[in-house]
């Protein structure tokens, strides 16, 4: 049988070295440990400043509802951003004016076709003829930048500008 005593007592030198060698190893482990500790614990102490006698848990759980009354507000805001969006397409906004001289005999452009349009091209275009012995007023739908009734070349154009003022 094996007698480690007598074993341990002939290399004992290098049994004592050995157990240097690991006391040392244990050391530097501890050494790493204890700054990693002072880290950790620094961290802490700026993690709950400013907490007044609360837990970290108690202040997760109000951040966490606080989140869910931000993302709330900022779905409200986008639903009602949405609202205007659709109003100011549906509101009256660019308009087209051509003025003209619609008969050769009045002098000056008296004459005028006015465009009013929404964003989504939907609108009336008014002409007003002025002439010597009287005037008159026309007003025709707009729907998508066309009319279903025929536009003189005027009308047209107060159309096209309307259009292309919408589109600035």
């Amino acid at each position: 049988m094996f007698d480690y005593r007598q074993w341990i007592l002939e290399n004992l030198e290098t049994v004592v070295l050995v157990l240097i060698g690991l006391l040392v190893l244990a050391l530097f482990f501890f050494i790493i440990n204890t700054v990693r500790l002072n880290q950790l614990h620094r961290r802490y102490r700026q993690l709950m400043r400013g907490v007044d006698k609360s837990n970290l848990e108690e202040l997760i759980f109000k951040q966490a509802e606080e989140l869910k009354n931000l993302r709330e507000k900022v779905s409200q805001v986008q639903d009602v951003q949405e609202q205007v969006q659709q109003e100011i397409r549906r509101s009256l906004g660019p308009i087209g004016v051509i003025r003209y001289n619609a008969f050769d005999d009045v002098g000056s452009d008296l004459s005028f076709s006015v465009s009013i349009l929404n964003r989504e091209k939907n609108g009336i275009v008014l002409t007003s003829l002025y002439g010597r012995e009287d005037s008159r007023i026309y007003a025709k739908p707009i729907v998508n930048g066309e009319s279903q009734y025929k536009m003189t070349e005027e009308e047209k154009q107060a159309v096209s500008i309307a259009v292309q003022n919408a589109a600035k």
